[in-house]
């Protein structure tokens, strides 16, 4: 089964938006979801989370990025103010993977 939403990461509690796009989409109950649903499913037993981390620590896209696009963000609850995205990144997806174990 895949389980995914465009544009958005695999992990708790995690908003994943373009700049200046926050209020347009909000992943997290989605995720979430989606994530309670894997968890609560006697039949899953694997779970594998899929992201694409250099567009959110980097800036970087895989092949050449589109004219004028704007950097993916993240955003978690969980992060200590002022968290780089890689700082935030590592934090979402630790907390994630506990609440999966």
């Amino acid at each position: 089964m895949n389980l995914g939403e465009p544009g958005c990461v695999p992990f708790y509690d995690t908003e994943s938006y373009a700049l200046g796009m926050r209020e347009q989409r909000d992943c997290r109950p989605i995720v979430n979801r989606m994530l309670d649903f894997a968890t609560s499913t006697p039949s899953v037993r694997t779970i594998i989370l899929s992201v694409r981390g250099p567009m959110h620590t980097s800036g970087e896209n895989f092949g050449e990025a589109a004219p004028g696009a704007a950097p993916e963000l993240l955003s978690w609850g969980g992060a200590q103010q002022n968290s780089s995205q890689v700082e935030i990144l590592a934090a979402a997806f630790r907390n994630t993977v506990r609440r999966l174990s």
